[in-house]
Formats: structure tokens, sequence, C-alpha cells
């Protein structure tokens, strides 16, 4: 009696290791790396120019703004949902902005962006596997307050076929 009860529990464990294992592969193929590229723009009255030196902070990865106002991230093994918190901070005077990220995949690019406080903003974005780079643009004013001024996607390049050897 008790050996079969034992041969039943070793057969249910081998069917579960067995999905278990069927799964791992399709759920590792749903991460996913995506770049994203923050601008910022001052716009002093008269013309918007790059803002450089404004520090940018993407999870724990922080990076400052070149000269034409742009600094680069690529976030690697995106899971099929995640959050992520970019900060944007000028050193020279106390502004910024803060917006919490949302990341998933989907059938269609698209973004939610819901302003949670007069420099915050919960943002939704749903990529595709064609998405190559989230862009983000900051506005920063005069009196140094920041704003989200543009979200938009930017996607791979399509890939070029080979081309046959054209025959004599």
């Amino acid at each position: 009696m008790k050996t079969n009860r034992n041969k039943r529990l070793l057969a249910a464990l081998l069917v579960l290791l067995i999905i278990v294992l069927a799964a791992t592969p399709a759920l590792a193929a749903s991460k996913m790396a995506l770049n994203v590229r923050v601008e910022a723009y001052l716009n002093d009255g008269s013309s918007v120019k790059p803002y450089k030196n404004v520090q940018i902070q993407l999870g724990k990865t922080t990076k400052a703004t070149g000269s034409n106002g742009t600094t680069k991230f690529r976030l690697e093994n995106i899971p099929a949902t995640t959050m992520v918190m970019l900060s944007a901070a000028d050193p020279t005077v106390p502004s910024g902005i803060h917006m919490d990220l949302y990341f998933s995949p989907g059938p269609n690019e698209y973004a939610s962006i819901l302003p949670s406080g007069p420099i915050t903003y919960d943002i939704n974005l749903t990529y595709t596997q064609n998405t190559n780079t989230v862009v983000i643009e900051l506005l920063v004013d005069k009196n140094h307050d920041y704003a989200l001024n543009n979200l938009y996607f930017e996607k791979k390049a399509a890939s070029q076929q080979p081309q046959q050897p054209q025959q004599p």
C-alpha cells in the first residue's frame, strides 16, 4: 500500500517537474532589452536649446545629459511587467522631475501618462518586439520648472534581406 502511494507521489512530482521545465524557456523568452533615451531642453523664453548636465537617474544608474541634452540607457532582461523609477535633477538649482515608468509587452506600442503631482508622473508603456527605443523629452523653463514634453517610440530598423547573386 505504501509503495503505491510513493509511486503516485513520485509520478506527480515528475509531471510537475516536466511542466516547470517546459514552461521555463517560454518565461525566459518573454524577457527583452529596451533602450531609453532622455532628452532635456531648456526654454529660456526666446529659444529652445539642449540642456546639458541634467542628472538623470533610471533605476540605479545615473548619467548626465551631454552637450546635446541627451543621455541613453539600456534596460536588459526586462521581465514581462516591470516598474522603473526615472528622476531628473538640475545640479545648479533645486528642481527636477520624477516618473514611475511601468513597462509591459503588448501587441501595440502605447503610452498613458498620468500626472500624480506637480512634478511627478506615472507612465504606462506598452512595447512590442519591434520597439527599439523609448524617447522621453523633458522641457525646463526659465524658472527651472520641469515638465514632460513628449514621449514616443522608435522602431527597430527593418532587417535587410540578403541579395541573391545574379545568374550570368
